[in-house]
């Protein structure tokens, strides 16, 4: 085992990071649904819109989230503008989970959501949307915000590297 790794894994508590909430994705993508069994299927991922300055709203967009250890209570998303002003959030309430006599209980217990979404857009920039829980930040991901006249026919979605 390389001496990093040994370094590294002596000053980290695995058992307790694997027990606290925590955010484990935070995607944008232009479409997503649900199959049958449950397996979430996304399209398009991207982290820039581009908005038309006169009509000031965001195109048509998925969000997917998902979390880790965080089902007792409310999950939070939280938009904030790129003066980072809190621009309004949205309550999602726990998922029933019922946990057999059988469950491993070392297993993650993971809740995740989509969410369409469209936001109205006052100026350019980097929006930040948060995920909460217990009034705690699990972590957020940046969309960027350009102003250009979008044209008919074309999504308004771009990513960058």
């Amino acid at each position: 085992m390389p001496e990093t790794l040994k370094k590294y894994a002596a000053a980290i508590d695995v058992p307790e990071i694997r027990q606290k909430p925590r955010l484990l994705s935070l995607l944008f993508c232009d479409f997503a649904n649900r199959t049958d069994d449950g397996k979430v299927n996304l399209l398009g991922i991207f982290d820039i819109v581009y908005v038309d300055p006169n009509v000031q709203k965001s195109p048509a967009f998925m969000l997917y989230a998902r979390t880790a250890q965080a089902f007792e209570d409310n999950l939070w998303l939280r938009i904030f503008d790129p003066d980072n002003e809190p621009q309004g959030e949205i309550k999602f309430d726990p998922p029933p989970i019922e946990f057999t006599e059988d469950r491993d209980m070392s297993l993650p217990v993971q809740v995740q959501f989509m969410l369409p979404v469209q936001l109205t857009i006052r100026k350019e920039g980097t929006y930040w949307l948060d995920i909460a829980y217990r009034d705690f930040s699990l972590g957020g991901a940046g969309l960027v915000v350009k102003f250009r006249k979008v044209e008919e026919g074309k999504r308004g979605t771009d990513t960058y590297i």
